[in-house]
């Protein structure tokens, strides 16, 4: 009986080894240690769009791992550009979303020296003519843009115009102060195509003004934005402007 306990404790000792070992070996799979990188350029004006941080996104598709892969998203950054450091290497099928006419997908070979991809676009719209100026009897802030639309033909209804501030460098719809993001004294809702917007002579819209109630004292970031109504309802931005409003 010790004889048959002795042979039972030394095989399971043997299962037990075994196992201990199986968990301990390393996979043969290589990390996540490619790179993508890139930039979305105005097709019309040759340089970065102007973006929301986060607002805008890169959607990919391993097309090298799956026939229906699921997608991966990679944020855009404000000032147009995108990056993510930790995509498996093979091949990807690439598409652009945001404030643009749709763009075809591409495809794209990734790994460890993927070189920078340039994706061009164009914009549903142009916000121009920004200015500001600061009412200091009434403490406000006045702003004014005016649309411009690169392509007319089968442009979407636009939607909305509205200014956004924040108190740091990251302004827009994601990024902004809610208390004027959420009234409607502050935007301006058309829901109109662009042969019904109000128009100057040179064939881009009148301006659109706003009278921003503001806090002596602080800094601004300052910029305007529409969209229009499509899939994504991401805003055409224009550039951002800084004041420091006097104490």
């Amino acid at each position: 009986m010790k004889i048959a306990k002795i042979y039972i404790y030394s095989i399971l000792s043997l299962f037990a080894a075994f196992g201990f070992t199986s968990c301990m070996e390393v996979d043969n799979f290589d990390g996540p240690e490619a790179y993508y990188t890139g930039k979305i350029i105005d097709r019309t004006t040759g340089q970065p769009v102007l973006a929301s941080q986060g607002e805008c996104k890169v959607r990919l598709w391993e097309m090298s791992y799956s026939t229906n892969p699921s997608p991966q998203d990679i944020p855009v950054k404000q000032d147009g550009t995108f990056k993510n450091t930790k995509l498996f290497n093979g091949t990807y099928d690439v598409e652009p979303r945001g404030a643009w006419w749709p763009v075809e997908k591409h495809r794209v070979p990734i790994g460890r020296h993927t070189e920078e991809d340039i994706i061009e676009v164009t914009p549903y719209l142009h916000i121009i003519d920004f200015t500001m100026d600061y009412d200091a009897e009434a403490n406000e802030l006045i702003v004014s843009c005016r649309l411009s639309a690169p392509i007319t033909e089968g442009l979407p209804n636009i939607r909305s115009v509205r200014p956004f501030l924040s108190l740091n460098q990251f302004c827009g719809s994601n990024s902004c102060i809610g208390e004027y993001a959420n009234f409607d004294e502050y935007k301006a809702d058309m829901n109109s195509s662009w042969a019904r917007i109000p128009k100057d002579e040179d064939g881009n819209s009148k301006p659109y003004q706003f009278r921003l109630p503001v806090k002596k004292g602080y800094f601004y970031f300052v910029r305007m934005g529409a969209y229009v109504d499509d899939e994504f309802h991401n805003y055409n931005y224009s550039e951002i402007k800084t004041i420091e409003i006097p104490q």
